[in-house]
């Protein structure tokens, strides 16, 4: 059975399952090259039915998550609903405001305009889809499926803890689940007027940056604050938000609801140190995250977790989570945001399908899912430019790795492009981690970001207890998406990949099975150096999206100060 997952909103994603298994899944940014491309992915989906040498016809369901109207950007100050509702929260209890009747009434007329998906009429004949196969599955479920299905400590009779965690959709900013057979039980929903996550996010926009697209560079300046300028802020957010009386849902004690928080965190934030916000707010988020999740598990009973939901992108909250001795087991989905419901949607569409939910899902491995190029095609492409010098190697690796070693920045083109947030070797730039100086050249002439952000390694399993700091065994962490504090040599010979101020990294581990042609770069890089591991980052300059094509590459280069550029078996170089 094909299904046909399509997130239309913020980032907007497609995904094909067929019987389950991932078959593609890309995000529309990547081919118009407008980062956190939002609306209906119309070339995403083309690139899937293509790659896969299908017709539209032949898709059996399209999966849509979300029973709202998708939001495509939230930059807005003047939101007619966030307004009304913080007025009215002002002399109407809060207990109506959040009542079911209200909810409910509001959803279901706004999933009954959804469901015919008039907007996208010419989308869907031009690619010859059939709008009567089109299902909507609840945004918060779609989070959870994520989680649930994809655990890689998954067993379909083990009890799962499943928590999505995020800003708002669907109504809702949480819920908790239990995972079972195949099943998600829910046992809690937040209202979106109680969000943790769009504190964050307006936080975000207070602070004059984009929010849903750059609360990592709070939580990456957040480390540097001294303590009293932490404290302060974090005593002005105590005032927003809270755990209720039973310690298992968030309340809003604020009484204002999304952008109109803004006129308020002027007032009560005004002269304060943007380090000292971005530390305060990182530290209640923690507090509030942590403390919610541990109730729950308390309640329940149950220690086996999975999470999904752009909150969980924070990495500094994961690693709270991850070495936490109240959880047995933890999975972070992979680029966890609204980029991976459309494939939540899908997975959740698939198993109600199957009779009992008796149907399995293939583990997730790798997130290399995009378009890939053949040598032939890039020969093409770097044929007709006059602007760059390339030869071809039979042992490319090699040559990445002198080069790497001898303190050069190659950027990496090969294989299928990486889905989500995160490059993970197939779109990245690399450089040599024991090497700092080479950060603030990769930041001025390359990257062009915020001089404080932390870069990431890539490194080999030989590396995990040189340079990580777990009280787990057997660490799996090959997406990115969870800290750790590192060791004394990790500070020495991965400099370049750790942050500057607290020593943690967000490492991508890299195994053999799932990325062979990048594992044995790492290894020749190893072998040469006795370092087990490169700078990663990903392959774009500052404000796009990472590359997708062999065309972007070159663009990417010309317009920065790459070294070399690695495209398949080609190396490239400016005359």
């Amino acid at each position: 059975m094909l299904i046909l997952g399509i997130h239309d909103g913020h980032t907007g994603t497609a995904c094909l399952l067929n019987n389950g298994e991932i078959l593609g899944m890309v995000s529309e940014e990547r081919f118009t090259q407008t980062k956190n491309k939002g609306g209906f992915p119309i070339n995403a989906i083309k690139w899937l039915l293509n790659d896969n040498r299908i017709k539209g016809d032949d898709i059996d369901s399209i999966a849509f998550p979300g029973y709202l109207a998708p939001i495509l950007e939230v930059t807005s100050h003047d939101r007619h609903r966030h307004r009304r509702i913080s007025k009215l929260s002002k002399i109407i209890p809060n207990k109506i405001i959040m009542s079911k009747t209200l909810t409910n009434s509001f959803i279901k007329s706004q999933k009954q305009k959804r469901e015919k998906l008039d907007d996208y009429n010419n989308e869907f004949n031009e690619l010859e889809l059939d709008k009567n196969k089109a299902e909507f599955i609840e945004h918060h479920i779609a989070h959870a499926a994520t989680a649930y299905f994809l655990d890689s400590n998954y067993k379909f009779d083990k009890k799962t803890l499943v928590f999505t965690l995020d800003g708002s959709g669907d109504g809702l900013s949480a819920t908790v689940s239990i995972g079972y057979k195949n099943k998600l039980k829910r046992i809690k929903k937040i209202h979106s007027f109680n969000s943790l996550g769009m504190i964050y996010s307006r936080t975000t926009a207070f602070l004059g940056m984009k929010p849903l697209e750059h609360e990592y560079k709070l939580m990456g300046m957040a480390p540097y604050a001294p303590d009293f300028l932490s404290e302060k802020a974090y005593n002005v957010f105590k005032k927003y938000i809270k755990l209720d009386k039973a310690g298992l849902s968030f309340e809003n004690i604020s009484g204002l609801y999304g952008n109109a928080m803004l006129k308020k965190m002027k007032e009560d934030l005004f002269l304060q140190r943007f380090d000292g916000i971005a530390a305060g707010l990182q530290k209640i988020t923690e507090e509030l995250a942590i403390k919610w999740i541990f109730n729950w598990i308390k309640e329940t009973g149950i220690n086996e977790i999975a999470v999904a939901g752009g909150v969980f992108m924070n990495v500094k909250l994961n690693m709270l989570l991850h070495e936490s001795e109240k959880i047995k087991n933890v999975f972070f989905m992979p680029s966890c945001g609204d980029e991976s419901i459309a494939l939540g949607a899908a997975l959740m569409v698939h198993v109600n399908k199957n009779e009992n939910h008796n149907c399995t899902i293939p583990n997730l491995e790798n997130l290399y899912f995009g378009p890939e190029y053949s040598d032939e095609y890039i020969l093409n492409v770097l044929k007709k430019s006059n602007k760059f010098l390339f030869d071809k190697f039979d042992d490319i690796n090699s040559e990445v790795v002198k080069l790497l070693a001898d303190n050069k920045i190659v950027a990496r083109m090969n294989g299928k492009m990486e889905f989500g947030a995160r490059s993970l070797g197939n779109r990245s730039i690399l450089s040599n981690p024991k090497n700092y100086d080479i950060v603030s050249k990769i930041n001025r002439a390359i990257k062009m970001r915020d001089f404080w952000m932390p870069f990431a390694p890539s490194i080999l399993e030989s590396g995990i207890d040189k340079y990580l700091i777990s009280r787990r065994d057997n660490i799996k962490a090959p997406f990115m998406i969870v800290g750790f504090e590192t060791t004394d040599l990790g500070r020495e010979e991965i400099k370049a990949g750790i942050h500057q101020s607290d020593f943690t990294c967000r490492p991508q581990i890299v195994e053999e099975k799932t990325n062979p042609e990048y594992y044995d770069l790492l290894k020749k890089f190893e072998i040469e150096t006795g370092i087990s591991g490169v700078l990663n980052t990903s392959f774009n300059i500052h404000g796009y999206p990472i590359v997708n094509s062999p065309e972007e590459a070159l663009w990417t280069m010309e317009n920065s100060d790459l070294d070399a550029l690695q495209m398949g078996n080609y190396l490239v170089t400016k005359k």
